[in-house]
């Protein structure tokens, strides 16, 4: 079994010297939206400098969310856990209604690769929850589990996850919540 832990953090706690050189996988929520912006993974400052130039149109700013720190850019373990843990959350948030606005290309090929190499795959959340606005932001508590598995001789992987919050409580931005009520 591949056992993995993951901190969620906020952007804004972060250093940029924490960032240099280390692959993670980050979730964008643009201050006006009530669902992740974009849920990616890869060589942080690359990514974010990518996400943010002037050539890309995919990200507003003010811009809040979250970010966990997998390991070295240079570590190709990194990067397959990194590839995993991205595509396992972009299927939890499908599952809870909070699929990001921006779909980010995932392949089932990167979990089954771990998951064939090391058998069962469990990642344990902690931190602040990446699916929850951060306006709201919740503490992990308990931790949040996912776990990916296949049986012998299967082709494709199962997924499990820990609804710790029932996907109708996730908590929205306020003016969302408050404009919704108002409207029902």
């Amino acid at each position: 079994m591949h056992l993995m832990t993951v901190n969620f953090r906020p952007i804004s706690e972060l250093m940029l010297e924490s960032l240099i050189g280390m692959t993670g996988v980050y979730v964008i929520w643009e201050a006006t939206e009530n669902r992740p912006t974009y849920i990616g993974e890869g060589n942080l400052l690359k990514c974010f400098g990518n996400h943010f130039s002037a050539d890309s149109d995919l990200l507003g700013l003010p811009v809040e969310g979250y970010v966990a720190l997998i390991g070295s850019s240079q570590d190709a373990r990194s990067s397959r856990q990194g590839k995993a843990l991205k595509r396992l959350l972009l299927e939890v948030a499908s599952d809870i209604d909070r699929a990001p606005k921006v779909r980010a290309k995932s392949e089932r090929e990167d979990v089954l690769e771990l998951v064939r190499a090391e058998g069962d795959l469990r990642i344990s959340m902690c931190g602040y929850d990446p699916l929850t606005a951060p306006g709201e932001a919740l503490p992990l508590v308990p931790t949040r589990e996912i776990t990916a598995w296949m049986f012998k001789g299967a082709d494709d992987y199962w997924m499990e996850h820990s609804r710790t919050i029932p996907a109708a409580l996730y908590r929205l931005p306020k003016k969302r919540r408050i404009e919704s009520l108002a409207r029902g």
